[in-house]
């Protein structure tokens, strides 16, 4: 059987794995043979910025697309029945387009022998393919149009936080970031950070000072370019993405735009704040709350690189590390699989 393409793994230990997974083209086809019986497949396509669960895209020849999300680790299924909850509740955001979910089967008992979601593929291109081109968007109308999205999506509220894809409950808003940011502190100190001690310290301190969220919002938690669908006008067409989101404080979700547009754009800033405040107040302190949600992020990212062995990950990732705290410090004595530092 002809191994389907797979998506750009950088780490070395589940390589191995995928080579033997065995999902290949020809148990597609069936599958969508099953679901669409009067189509047959024109292209698989496999999405190489999936770092989670494969992610695929697949046209059939009346034109119609749809994408297909694999769990091939067993602990994985449960983002994908995150995020099928979340499509699966969607007349509770009826304001924001999202996927139509076609097929989920949460179990291995199935035509790809994977846990695996189906959904309807929402049309137009994502945001960042779109910016790759030579035209640029209206920033301020993307940032008021990103705003209001975001702000309808946050709009649900929840009596717990949570994180449905790791089927993890918490007592707390603070409970959930020492739960995020915790593991990575072993790691500074068995790879002999400099600032080891003061980066445990600044967490504790940020966190000593943070107020439990009033309402429990929806989190996306991945609410960057890739996973938002614009049309040829950068008009934002959907939302995709949902199997990282957890239930808690909504001005998380800020802190991802802040890394990934505020700083690129101050006009979409200026926009995007605008009109997030019609819907939500925001605190005085906000440039500080999101500086302290971008380290936790960016913990949980390195300490991934770090379990996964992801090499150029790891490094990226102590550089943004630099950046975010504005200190200079080194790893002393990096895992061998990584190497030096460039």
């Amino acid at each position: 059987m002809d191994l389907v393409s797979q998506p750009a793994f950088a780490h070395s230990n589940h390589q191995a794995q995928l080579n033997d997974y065995q999902l290949s083209t020809s148990k597609i086809t069936a599958l969508f043979k099953f679901l669409k019986p009067a189509q047959s497949i024109a292209t698989i396509t496999a999405n190489p910025q999936a770092n989670s669960n494969l992610s695929f895209k697949i046209t059939l020849n009346n034109q119609q697309s749809y994408g297909l999300k694999v769990a091939v680790f067993p602990q994985r299924r449960f983002k994908l029945a995150a995020e099928k909850n979340i499509l699966q509740q969607k007349t509770d955001y009826p304001a924001l387009q999202l996927a139509d979910l076609v097929k989920a089967n949460l179990t291995r008992n199935n035509i790809l022998g994977y846990p695996f979601l189906v959904y309807q593929w929402i049309k137009g291109q994502s945001l960042l393919a779109a910016l790759t081109k030579n035209d640029q968007p209206d920033w301020s109308s993307l940032g008021k149009d990103l705003a209001k999205s975001l702000a309808s999506l946050q709009q649900v509220t929840f009596k717990q936080v949570a994180d449905p894809g790791a089927n993890q409950a918490y007592a707390s808003w603070q409970d959930y970031l020492v739960a995020k940011a915790k593991p990575t502190f072993k790691y500074f100190q068995v790879y002999g950070h400099e600032l080891a001690d003061w980066v445990e310290d600044y967490f504790q301190d940020q966190l000593s000072q943070l107020v439990e969220p009033t309402t429990i919002r929806l989190v996306h938690r991945d609410f960057k370019a890739q996973n938002l669908i614009v049309d040829h006008q950068y008009q934002l067409a959907g939302v995709i993405d949902f199997e990282h989101h957890v239930t808690g404080d909504h001005l998380f979700d800020l802190a991802v735009i802040n890394e990934y547009f505020f700083q690129q754009a101050p006009v979409f800033k200026k926009a995007f704040l605008t009109e997030y405040q019609r819907y939500f107040n925001l605190p005085i302190a906000l440039a500080t709350r999101l500086r302290f949600y971008s380290f936790v992020l960016y913990a949980g990212y390195l300490q991934r690189a770090f379990e996964l062995q992801e090499v150029t990950r790891f490094w990226s990732y102590e550089q943004v590390f630099t950046k975010l705290l504005g200190r200079k410090f080194q790893v002393k004595n990096p895992p061998d699989w990584a190497g030096k530092a460039s």
